[in-house]
């Protein structure tokens, strides 16, 4: 039997707290209710009430943001008690990933998070998101992986799911980072051409756009526009079923999109950081690099490369390659594709 380290299924009352369920960004709904749709096992909510000799295995989001040379006192002692908590059993990562802006190949991971690493690498394979983070592992001596990239992106899990690609797009939603620091030429471009075209738009965070982030022009006319478009979710259901509307999306994140994708609307994945572009690289998710977008362009000409030809015919290879991991951590799966 194995355990999974998750949310609790009850969505909280207040906004604040709503925010604090899903560790400050919604998203992680997305990767959340994934592991619970595909894998058979136990939810687990409090670490506190974890008992070793009830599970032979349990399944963890841990590490899935790996910061530079990250030694936070409060990160590193929650997986060490974690790992101390679950005893010899197999802590089982599903998603281990580097958060770069960049492929920084001197990327320095802390020593006692590459500690923990190895400790859980002696017991299971661990699962990476991308080729980059699986490099950087390995010049740290951590061998026994394997790259799956997210568990979001198996939510249908079927041999047959397909996105159809789109030329004409009659309507479009976007997503953005989240409003944090000084906002790039290029961001600020992004932002009031969506503005401009008043798409509708998915906040995954609680941070507000404010003047210091841009000239303060065109923070008035984003705020108008965001006020009015913005969406938030707290439930995937209502989150697919919202994108439902929409032909064609584009936007910086990653869960963002995929929530289109599991509509079947074809989404155009916007680059920023290595986190990013290893997964889109895995699933051959297509991609824009944030620097080359240019308001000048219809929004035709981004829903023209928002190609999914790879992506269809590679989909079943990655659900073949996710089920190996599966077995070989002796992870039970609840329906086989």
């Amino acid at each position: 039997m194995t355990g999974y380290i998750g949310f609790q299924n009850n969505i909280p009352e207040t906004a604040e707290n709503k925010f604090n369920w899903v560790a400050d960004n919604t998203g992680n709904l997305l990767f959340d209710n994934a592991i619970k749709k595909i894998i058979d096992a136990d939810l687990i909510t409090d670490i506190d009430k974890i008992s070793s000799e009830k599970y032979d295995a349990f399944i963890t989001t841990a590490f899935i943001w790996l910061r530079y040379n990250d030694s936070s006192a409060e990160y590193d002692n929650y997986y060490t008690k974690l790992l101390s908590t679950v005893k010899e059993k197999p802590l089982i990562p599903m998603s281990v990933g580097i958060q770069s802006d960049e492929y920084d190949y001197n990327f320095k991971i802390y020593k006692n998070t590459v500690h923990i690493l190895a400790k859980m690498s002696e017991r299971c394979v661990l699962g990476v998101r991308g080729n980059y983070t699986a490099e950087i592992l390995n010049k740290y001596g951590i061998k026994n992986m394997q790259v799956i990239g997210c568990p979001s992106a198996y939510y249908h899990f079927d041999y047959n799911f397909c996105i159809k690609n789109i030329v004409n797009p009659k309507n479009c939603c976007v997503n953005f980072k989240a409003f944090y620091g000084s906002l790039k030429e290029y961001e600020q471009k992004f932002l009031i051409f969506s503005a401009e075209k008043n798409f509708d738009f998915i906040e995954q965070n609680a941070f507000k756009l404010t003047e210091d982030m841009c000239e303060k022009k065109a923070c008035l006319k984003i705020n108008d526009w965001l006020a009015d478009k913005t969406q938030v979710f707290f439930s995937v259901e209502k989150w697919i079923n919202y994108m439902y509307r929409f032909d064609f999306t584009m936007g910086y994140r990653f869960h963002g999109n995929i929530a289109a994708l599991y509509a079947g609307v074809p989404s155009l994945f916007i680059v920023t950081d290595s986190r990013t572009a290893e997964m889109c690289e895995f699933f051959k998710f297509p991609v824009l690099k944030a620097g080359m977008f240019e308001t000048e362009k219809p929004l035709e000409y981004y829903a023209e490369l928002a190609d999914y030809t790879k992506f269809n015919k590679n989909y079943p290879v990655l659900i073949d390659n996710f089920m190996e991991f599966c077995k070989i951590n002796h992870i039970s799966l609840k329906n086989q594709p």
